[in-house]
């Protein structure tokens, strides 16, 4: 059981409270001594107030030790938090200085604060040590690495302080499916999750019916009401915080993996131990290195495994796709590199091409067109990824990785204009699609598919007489101008 903790009421007067948290979730989440806490679901549901509460219990602010941290993805929300909090923490003899702002308390105590709008914000704090640390938004932070980065600086070197990470949110954003599994899939809603490393997690649900304040206000209940409508998912997420439906805005392949599960493609399989199994990498530079496994079954394609990483030699991807050959009892077949791998490096004068074959052979990597091929847009890979994705299995516990971040691969947002752009996102979800779109040019899954249904112009001939699958099956070509003649006489 958690320890029981005082729940913050500071005096204003003998008869008045200058705040207080109200029953049921509010006070729930504020007595809780989890080192991870998860606090929220539907809108309006106190998480903003009580966050702000959680950071200044009586035994930390009176600490002229303690230090605090504050975090919010961008500078113009935390400046809200930061009007919010100060209404409580002026009461308390709390001064703001500087920017981002630092509170500090008449012993000393000091809660910092900071935006994590950029890759250097998650790592600008290692090596620092925060008592507590509240997160706001959680679902903001669109990876797990990128949390576990801020939860190392989550310690305690103060008796009597205990070091504790406190995290709001709603069941929407780009870190949707992180959060989950961490904190919600699998684990006891409101219990303690003892979690394998040693640490403790808690989720603790709230609804717009644990902030009496909140539904006594006719027109925050109306604006929820009115995307009962036009956004059906966005409102059982903000209304009543479900977290089992979700599809991230601008998303390219949600739609088309959420079909996969339906069409059971996504399942559990047998992998055939006598078919060599294929790579479709995407070469990282100064970027995490993504390798999809696949099996080509008769016409079948079977995804089969999904590997990423990062700062690490060829040789390590070499021993680590052995190593997973020997776990899943398969032998390694042609790796497929785009069209960069040819390119040499300005420190060894050897392409990566080069190094690969030095590893795997040299009759076991191909670039995934010919060197005279025009390099396709990135629109034309993208559908060609579609076409694979429509039509492929994948083994739902080696590709499970690789599915998610293949969901939050999105396109870019225009604020001005509010649309969304036909370009995609670059981002850490990037490469795991960018390794997909190798495999557009090198294989074509299932039947004809969406090609048998085209007029196949001149200039798209000539793109696909250059892929690597139709030069090593010139029959499957013939059979695609064949058709495209029929088409041309309807």
């Amino acid at each position: 059981m958690p320890r029981p903790k005082k729940v913050v009421k500071e005096k204003k007067e003998k008869s008045k409270y200058i705040w207080q948290p109200h029953e049921g979730a509010q006070t729930e989440v504020l007595l809780r001594s989890e080192k991870e806490i998860l606090f929220g679901g539907s809108r309006g549901g106190g998480k903003t107030d009580a966050g702000i509460a959680w950071m200044i219990e009586p035994e930390y602010v009176s600490n002229p030790a303690y230090r605090g941290l504050v975090l919010r993805l961008n500078a113009t929300d935390l400046g809200d938090w930061l009007d919010r909090a100060n209404r409580l923490y002026s009461h308390l003899g709390a001064k703001m200085t500087g920017q981002p702002a630092e509170i500090t308390f008449p012993s000393g105590a000091k809660i910092r604060t900071g935006h994590l709008a950029d890759e250097e914000a998650y790592n600008k704090y290692k090596g620092h040590e925060y008592q507590k640390i509240l997160i706001e938004e959680l679902t903001q932070i669109s990876s797990e690495s990128r949390y576990l980065k801020l939860l190392g600086s989550c310690r305690s070197t103060i008796p009597n302080l205990n070091a504790q990470i406190f995290c709001t949110t709603n069941p929407d954003g780009v870190g949707h499916m992180w959060v989950k599994k961490r904190f919600i899939e699998g684990k006891p809603v409101g219990r303690t999750f003892y979690a394998p490393e040693g640490s403790t997690r808690v989720f603790i649900p709230s609804s717009i019916e644990d902030n009496p304040s909140l539904l006594a206000t006719p027109e925050y209940m109306q604006y929820l009401e009115s995307i009962k409508e036009t956004d059906p998912e966005l409102y059982k997420q903000w209304r009543y915080g479900d977290w089992t439906s979700f599809q991230l805005k601008g998303s390219i392949y949600g739609d088309l993996i959420d079909k996969a599960y339906a069409d059971n493609r996504i399942t559990r399989f047998p992998i055939e131990p006598t078919i060599p199994v294929n790579g479709l990498w995407d070469l990282g530079m100064d970027d995490a290195m993504a390798i999809w496994l696949f099996q080509q079954v008769g016409r079948e394609i079977r995804f089969v495994g999904y590997y990423e990483n990062m700062d690490e030699p060829f040789s390590h991807y070499y021993d680590t796709l052995k190593e997973i050959g020997r776990d899943r009892n398969f032998t390694l077949g042609i790796q497929y590199i785009p069209h960069d791998g040819r390119v040499r490096e300005l420190s060894t004068g050897v392409s990566r091409l080069s190094v690969l074959k030095d590893l795997f052979g040299d009759e076991n990597v191909m670039l995934n067109m010919s060197e005279k091929a025009p390099i396709p847009a990135v629109h034309d890979g993208i559908e060609g990824v579609k076409r694979i994705i429509n039509t492929s299995y994948f083994h739902s516990d080696f590709c499970e990785k690789g599915l998610d971040q293949l969901k939050m691969y999105r396109r870019k947002w225009n604020e001005k204009m509010n649309v969304y752009l036909k370009d995609p996102v670059h981002d850490e979800f990037s490469h795991c699609a960018d390794a997909l779109r190798t495999g557009a040019t090198v294989l074509t899954p299932g039947s004809l598919g969406e090609w048998g249904k085209k007029v196949i112009t001149p200039a798209q001939l000539n793109t696909l007489s250059n892929m690597t699958y139709y030069r090593k099956n010139p029959r499957e070509l013939r059979r695609l101008v064949s058709r495209s003649i029929k088409n041309i006489r309807k």
